[in-house]
């Protein structure tokens, strides 16, 4: 894969492995996934209006606005120094997911882990 694949990857929230699979087979992995992670990293690094954004995703605001935050996270990620660095970022990320959506206990992260 290459950096963009797992920069859209971290987007959208697939695993490397899954993301990889759809290679060669499925065009959204190919091709549209990969565009618009390219289009966020530009208007974030640019500092693009949300509009214009929302615009050339062809997205609402409210999406574009949590895509924009996606991308923030992905680009910790994917462009760490280190992979040390890059693993320590995901799970940070992750533990601040489940400490948002309320999981707090060993019992909320335990049925959180049957359902998903």
């Amino acid at each position: 894969m290459e950096r963009i694949h797992f920069l859209a990857a971290e987007i959208f929230s697939y695993s490397y492995a899954n993301y990889d699979d759809h290679l060669g087979i499925n065009e959204r992995f190919d091709t549209l996934m990969p565009h618009d992670a390219e289009i966020l990293e530009t208007a974030l690094k640019e500092e693009w209006p949300i509009e214009r954004v929302a615009q050339e995703l062809d997205a609402s605001t409210e999406t574009t606005r949590k895509l924009l935050f996606s991308v923030k996270g992905a680009l910790e990620v994917v462009d760490a120094e280190n992979p040390a660095e890059s693993f320590r970022n995901a799970v940070r990320q992750s533990i601040e997911v489940a400490i948002k959506d309320g999981l707090a206990t060993t019992e909320a992260i335990d049925y959180s882990a049957q359902i998903n």
